[in-house]
């Protein structure tokens, strides 16, 4: 484990690495999402660790350790703060080429991570072998997203914490979960996982007005219509969903972002998307099944390096 600085200039960025016995196959970087952090990924990282791969992550700005201040949490920066999660990975890459020379790097992005990950694939593409989507978007209507954008600018202020807004949100995330019992039963179908994000200090609190509109800019950017075509043709790309992940708009979202690559000449794009499965396929009742389906993937990638002497 260790800090960096962010590209903000002042904030020093927590990260950690679970490393395997002996040198890896590759090192998965791992790009959490909103309201989260890195440790949350232990179970997975042990899992690929014991296969021989690396794990390793950040805590973005106003997540996890990287937030020292309760009230840091879910603030990015006054400006641009999409911009520096972005190159906050790009550091974290660099960290981990330095210690893991000639090993092939695949970023692994998770809701808004998946749409971090999304955009660093495109400034960064010559940095990374494959990369994995996971709950991911196809984004909202450029009017819609201009409209809110122009709303949280003219919010109380940027680090002001919305958790009226947050909670009728996911309040609106949960309108298709048959017996909800909670605003937060769109995350998974595993009761314990849902009651120990709750009761996490670091986790499930409010995203302030700035940290949304860098949200909101980070979609934007993404549903361009030229992301797709900035890709390089051949990087090897997964997109896994829940079937009832409401970010994905229950499976049809993610399938959309498919066609998109698919149709800007992309050629090795695999979608997997999972029956009843909600939103953290990472935490998900199926995770083991989620686990598995990645490691095959993975082995692919790296075969296919190894195969090409990359």
């Amino acid at each position: 484990m260790g800090y960096f600085t962010s590209s903000e200039g002042k904030k020093q960025i927590y990260y950690d690495i679970i490393q395997p016995e002996g040198k890896p196959k590759a090192v998965i970087q791992v790009v959490h999402g909103m309201c989260e952090y890195f440790g949350r990924y232990k179970e997975f990282a042990d899992f690929m660790a014991a296969e021989g791969y690396a794990v390793a992550g950040d805590d973005h700005l106003g997540h996890g350790r990287t937030a020292e201040k309760k009230e840091d949490q879910g603030f990015f920066a006054g400006n641009n703060g999409w911009r520096f999660l972005v190159r906050d990975e790009k550091k974290m890459t660099d960290i981990l080429k330095e210690k893991f020379p000639d090993t092939p790097i695949i970023i692994l992005g998770h809701s808004m991570g998946s749409f971090i990950a999304r955009l660093y694939a495109s400034w960064y593409s010559d940095d990374i072998s494959a990369a994995l989507f996971m709950g991911t978007s196809a984004g909202i209507p450029a009017s819609a997203a201009g409209a809110a954008v122009k709303i949280l600018e003219n919010a109380a202020g940027t680090k002001t914490h919305l958790e009226t807004s947050q909670g009728m949100f996911y309040h609106f995330l949960t309108r298709r979960v048959p017996n909800r019992k909670d605003e937060l039963d769109w995350i998974t179908r595993d009761k314990e996982k849902i009651e120990f994000f709750k009761q996490d200090p670091m986790g499930n609190f409010a995203f302030t007005a700035g940290a949304y509109r860098d949200l909101v800019k980070l979609l934007n950017e993404i549903s361009a219509k030229d992301w797709a075509y900035s890709l390089p043709k051949n990087l090897p790309i997964m997109l896994m969903s829940g079937e009832e992940d409401p970010i994905g708009d229950y499976g049809k979202g993610t399938k959309k972002v498919y066609r998109r690559l698919i149709t800007a000449g992309m050629k090795n794009v695999s979608v997997r998307l999972y029956v009843d499965a909600r939103h953290e396929l990472i935490n998900e009742l199926n995770r083991s099944e989620v686990y598995e389906d990645i490691l095959t993937w993975a082995e692919k990638v790296v075969g296919s390096i190894s195969k090409n002497g990359a």
